[in-house]
């Protein structure tokens, strides 16, 4: 398989850490010791040939710094979300190795606590992409989340496989408990597929998304890539790839789902809730503060300061404390997944913050 690891977005509701010049898959957030994209690359090792990652210009060099030198940088000229992304990697897989190459997208923010059980299931999957077949990996989910998408489970087609029928957006508590009784499995974003497959079925739905990305592609290793990108790039369509091809491709059958276990611990660390229970209690960046918490109050402090300071909480339940030399934030575990809000108000309030 070619992996391609698309690293992108702000991760705006992890600020005031995670910004947009200075996203998650940056951040340890795992406590391995290593930015989240880098933990993606090594995770992918034993089941990829190659890898890319894909990013953006202004993290191209962070990104460099942080991964193994033997890492594959696709840079794009500007953010044109998952599919146009996505896209361009199997596009110069599919000039340089034939439409029959096996392509897998893996997000580079995202966190695998058994990953003997990730290298199962993309192995499944992989068996299943030889088959023609859109794959996509399904999570058995371990509680009635809110914060992810949901897969609908058709009919088995195989040993390992289900039809994927329909992908359906974050559901809110009552619809998240109804999708868990009905065997619904978490979208963890993680596609695999021939190259081919994949662009000719972006064809049927996107056509001139697909031209495009396909002339970048093939130019890439020639003498006229920056031309081409500079004429074909700013013109392509901004979409993602559950709505451009995963949606559309589910509905006329074209999709499999091969599930993971629960037991391999799949998170997008797409909240502080979700960091707190990765990382522990306590995450620090950098500089130390002495924390001083009552009884009542399950803290979560991350820090990069540059002095020492003095964090004090009392009396609020499950509280969420972030602080960096020029943010403080405050919240509860219960209102995790809204912090993006105050991301939008602080970008319209101050555009320099974000």
């Amino acid at each position: 398989m070619r992996a391609i690891i698309p690293a992108g977005g702000a991760g705006a509701r992890l600020w005031p850490l995670s910004r947009r010049d200075y996203p998650k898959f940056l951040l340890d957030l795992a406590g391995t010791g290593r930015a989240l994209v880098a933990d993606t690359v090594l995770r992918l090792r034993p089941v990829a040939a190659s890898t890319m990652v894909v990013t953006g210009v202004p993290h191209e060099d962070a990104v460099r710094v942080r991964i193994p030198r033997n890492t594959e940088i696709i840079t794009e000229l500007s953010p044109r979300d998952s599919m146009a992304a996505i896209g361009l990697a199997a596009s110069i897989v599919e000039a340089r190795w034939g439409g029959e190459e096996i392509v897998g997208s893996f997000a580079a923010d995202h966190v695998i606590g058994r990953v003997d059980l990730f290298h199962e299931t993309v192995r499944r999957a992989q068996n299943v992409a030889r088959t023609g077949k859109i794959c996509t990996i399904g999570i058995a989910p371990r509680f009635a989340a809110t914060g992810f998408g949901y897969i609908k489970v058709g009919d088995k087609i195989s040993e390992d496989a289900f039809l994927a029928a329909d992908f359906v957006e974050k559901p809110d508590q009552a619809l998240a408990s109804q999708y868990l009784r009905a065997g619904y499995l978490w979208n963890a974003g993680m596609f695999v597929a021939q190259a081919g497959v994949l662009m000719n079925e972006l064809a049927r739905e996107k056509p001139a998304l697909a031209d495009g990305l396909r002339e970048i592609g093939s130019a890439w290793d020639g003498p006229n890539r920056q031309r081409i990108i500079d004429a074909i790039w700013p013109g392509l369509e901004k979409i993602a790839i559950d709505h451009a091809i995963a949606e559309p491709a589910a509905a006329a059958g074209k999709v499999a789902v091969v599930p993971a276990p629960a037991e391999m611990g799949w998170d997008d660390v797409g909240d502080f809730t979700a960091v707190r229970n990765i990382a522990g209690e306590q995450v620090h960046l950098g500089t130390l503060p002495t924390i001083i918490a009552d009884a009542d109050a399950a803290t979560f402090v991350a820090t990069n300061l540059r002095h020492h300071e003095i964090i004090a909480i009392r009396g609020i339940k499950d509280a969420v404390v972030v602080r960096t030399e020029d943010a403080t934030l405050v919240t509860t575990t219960a209102l995790a997944q809204e912090v993006k809000t105050i991301t939008e108000e602080v970008a319209r309030q101050r555009a320099e913050a974000l």
